[in-house]
This record gives structure tokens, sequence and C-alpha cells, in this order.
């Protein structure tokens, strides 16, 4: 058996109260399928499909590892039209890519590479969260029109990264998104 596993960090409460607030102004649009709150998250690592009795080790591996890695922060920057502005498909919330945050890319990459050593990653990760993403109802293209109009401004807040949270998900049967099952919590030193 393999699940699907990715390792992001936690959004909090009152930043996640903001980012609904917004997907509700604007409430259902034809095309666009809002991201639902319990999704919320900034990707640390996607490790992909990975065979089930590998988990305890990957887990053990990374547990290991985050002893080096002490607590950071990473501030808000903007939405975006995602992740080309010139052929979007997504909105963001995206965070400013702090040092702390790409050390701890990286390193999991190289912990990753431990247990899966073929494994091939993107080596330039942008933080943020998703909030929506794009799909034509007519022709199943999931590229937005070329956006001209800039995203509203939405005050968030500097997220202090204490822990990260080892998830699993699983693709829902009618094509309407994912689930993600918590697997570990972890904190950093």
């Amino acid at each position: 058996m393999r699940k699907r596993l990715f390792i992001g960090i936690p959004i909090p409460e009152e930043e996640t109260r903001k980012l609904v607030e917004f997907q509700e102004h604007f409430g259902p649009i034809e095309g666009i399928r809002w991201q639902r709150p319990e999704k919320f998250h900034i990707t640390v690592y996607f490790f992909g499909s990975v065979a089930t009795d590998m988990q305890p080790n990957l887990e053990e591996v990374i547990r290991v590892g985050l002893k080096n890695h002490s607590p950071f922060t990473l501030p808000y920057l903007s939405l975006k039209w995602a992740p080309k502005p010139k052929r979007p498909r997504m909105i963001w919330a995206q965070y400013q890519k702090e040092p702390a945050f790409m050390n701890l890319v990286a390193d999991t990459s190289r912990w990753f590479k431990q247990i899966q050593p073929d494994h091939q990653h993107h080596e330039k990760p942008i933080p943020h969260i998703t909030l929506a993403r794009y799909r034509d109802p007519k022709t199943g293209q999931k590229t937005l029109p070329p956006q001209d109009q800039p995203l509203p401004i939405l005050e968030m807040r500097t997220i202090h990264v204490k822990e990260l949270i080892f998830w699993s998900s699983k693709n829902l049967e009618d094509s309407s998104g994912s689930v993600y099952f918590e697997e570990r919590r972890f904190s950093l030193s």
C-alpha cells in the first residue's frame, strides 16, 4: 500500500478566519473551487506517493532532523494570482522566503533522499496558502485568463512557526479535491 504524504505548517486560527472571510466575500464563482479551511497550510515538502512501510522510517528521520531547527517566523507578503501572474490557475496568500524556511525545505529534501534516493524535488519553493483553484467548467482548462486587476489587500500577520504537521492526503472519488489526514505533529525545538 502507498500514501500521498507531505509535511507542512499549520495556519493559526485567527489567520484562518481572515482567509475564510476573504472567500465568503466573493462567494461561489463558476470555475473557482475555494479551498476548505481545514486544508489551509504552507507546504514544507511534498513527498508524493510513499510505501506505507516506509512511513515510520520517514517520520523518525524527520523527528531526529528537526532537533536542529528552531521556531521561526514567516512574514505575510500579499495575495497573488499563481503560480504565474500571466497564466494563473490559483489564488495564493504568499509569505516571504525566510532563510529558516528555505533551510528546512532543503534539509527535509535531504532527509527524504536517505529513504528514497531517486526522488526529484522542486528546489525553489514559495511559501504560500492555496485559497482557490480554477478549472474552466466548459473546457476543463486549469488556467484563468490573464488577470489585469490586482487582488484586494488582505491584512494578515506574520506566522510564528513552532510546529509542523505530517499529513496524508487522499483524492476524493468525485474529483472534487482531496481530504487531509493528520498523521503526526512535530515541535520545533
